[in-house]
């Protein structure tokens, strides 16, 4: 007997129940203004409502409170990525628990270990640094000829800056230059915070092709990798082997006749790709901007191909066992690409006996109107 369910182009359209790790999938819907967590069915369990749109993805915390970036009114975007937010954290009834506000703040709020909390923010590049800066599209900074790059703040729970990194004091300004098609204005605009096991951080510079480890009682760079082998990646993450896990986007490649996605695996010890997840037709699966993989206890890993709002699993023999498609459309308040949009920008699988979920309610006739309409027998 086939183990394997297909459906429609909406909601879960394929699902191999004996391969899939089962669980639940939480993920914010580009411009709306609500975090969703459904099962492996594809119904809603679980709701968390908002009064403005997520700035980018929320997550879930151990104690099953949801972080996430809270967007400003609309303005004027610098870049894609775009800047000003809340950062909030709302407890399983979508109760305030905390606040911290920064009008340059963008794409990640985490919390740490030591219950800090850590996010990225754009500030500006010094002019005798921005001087130096190499690559990008001539002429591309900003109307006063700024340049701006992502920097991290790390504030405790009375909102007292406690660590601080500037690019421009750490980075190899030769290494980490611009890709000749992206703008001046955004050096490196940086997309991932991971807190690896000793404390140091991962993260991912797009616009430079690079991904790093700083020093957390230095500063420094004590891993780097990517030029050359990737481009404009998103969501950095360590595994358990001491490997890295990256969404290798695509666009720009050099000498590629098509674009394309991919995930790549890296060993930091060699600096080798030694698992990579590319479409049989490669064409078939890509995304310019967003996007995410994460490594789940099974191998599996989770992919989010943000704008194409697809969400799918596959085995570490490359095999799709799970796939979601949104139905969620949202208008965009990009300039750059106006229109109706389902965007996910990353999505997490959690299992029901993780401390998040733990005596949670997550029975789908909860939210059985909701379901009728997006749920798993709606299309």
């Amino acid at each position: 007997m086939n183990p394997a369910v297909f459906k429609t182009y909406f909601g879960v359209t394929y699902y191999n129940k004996e391969k899939a790790y089962d669980g639940y999938t939480l993920f914010s819907p580009d411009w709306g203004k609500f975090t969703l967590l459904i099962d492996m069915d594809g119904n809603i369990v679980h709701m968390w409502k908002f009064n403005k749109r997520v700035g980018d993805f929320a997550y879930l915390l151990p104690n099953g409170n949801l972080i996430y970036p809270e967007k400003f009114p609309p303005k004027r975007l610098m870049h894609l990525g775009g800047v000003g937010n809340d950062l909030l954290e709302v407890d399983w009834n979508n109760n305030l628990v905390y606040k911290y506000s920064d009008p340059l703040s963008h794409h990640v709020v985490r919390r740490l270990r030591n219950g800090n909390t850590m996010f990225m923010r754009d500030i500006q590049v010094p002019e005798e640094i921005a001087k130096k800066i190499k690559g990008g599209i001539p002429n591309s900074e900003d109307d006063n000829g700024n340049i701006y790059g992502t920097s991290f703040r790390e504030v405790d729970r009375n909102g007292n800056i406690v660590w601080e990194w500037k690019p421009w004091e750490h980075l190899d300004l030769s290494i980490y230059t611009i890709c000749p098609l992206e703008i001046r204005v955004d050096w490196n605009h940086g997309n991932t915070i991971f807190e690896m096991p000793n404390g140091d951080i991962l993260t991912s510079f797009r616009t430079n092709d690079m991904i790093f480890i700083i020093d957390k009682n230095t500063g420094k760079v004590k891993w780097q990798w990517g030029k050359g082998e990737i481009k404009h990646q998103h969501m950095a993450t360590s595994l358990d082997n001491g490997n890295i896990l990256c969404y290798d986007n695509g666009p720009h490649r050099k000498n590629k006749f098509i674009t394309y996605s991919r995930v790549v695996e890296i060993n930091p010890e060699t600096n080798k790709i030694v698992w990579e997840y590319i479409d049989e037709k490669p064409y078939n699966f890509y995304a310019k901007v967003q996007s995410g993989a994460l490594r789940l206890p099974n191998n599996n890993t989770l992919i989010t191909e943000a704008t194409n709002g697809r969400i799918f699993e596959v085995t570490y023999d490359k095999e799709i066992v799970w796939e979601y498609r949104s139905p969620f459309f949202y208008e965009s308040d990009l300039e750059q690409c106006p229109g109706l949009y389902n965007w996910i920008h990353r999505a997490y699988r959690h299992t029901i006996d993780e401390p998040a979920l733990k005596g949670k309610n997550l029975d789908p006739d909860n939210h059985k109107a909701f379901n009728l309409i997006y749920g798993k027998d709606a299309y």
